[in-house]
């Protein structure tokens, strides 16, 4: 009995990494849960604002009526740092949260911010993202 509980323990597989490397290939804000990206963000669309120093990211379309704001806590959004967020809005995924959001990946037009311990992730803008 206990060799199959270990057995059936032992092929748990852990999936993290794999899931994060995927998420590095995705190349259109918005937020990817686990390996399926749950709300994707159209910039043509939307207007970005984001405010490093309060935490505050938040995309508005042109009337107002639409939008999602990613608020983080813990600390300034930076490399080495993990920070707290939650997600805000009428975009859908409100209430979503993130425990150890990290700066995953940079380009010189998009930031990806990742939590291993909730397998998701946010794709943002790099303008005004992080202190380059």
């Amino acid at each position: 009995m206990l060799t199959l509980l270990l057995l059936s323990v032992s092929c748990v597989r852990d999936n993290t990494k794999e899931l994060r490397e995927n998420f590095q290939t995705l190349q259109t804000c918005g937020i990817c849960d686990k390996d399926a990206m749950v709300l994707s963000i159209d910039m043509s669309e939307y207007q970005y604002m984001c405010s490093p120093s309060k935490g505050i990211y938040r995309f508005t379309d042109e009337t107002g009526t639409k939008d999602l704001t990613l608020t983080l806590t813990g600390a300034v959004l930076s490399e080495g740092v993990s920070v707290q967020g939650v997600i805000s809005g009428t975009l859908g995924q409100s209430g979503m949260k993130f425990k150890d959001l990290y700066i995953l990946k940079k380009s010189s037009s998009q930031v990806w911010l990742w939590s291993d311990a909730d397998k998701r992730g946010v794709i943002l803008p790099a303008w005004g993202t992080v202190n380059r």
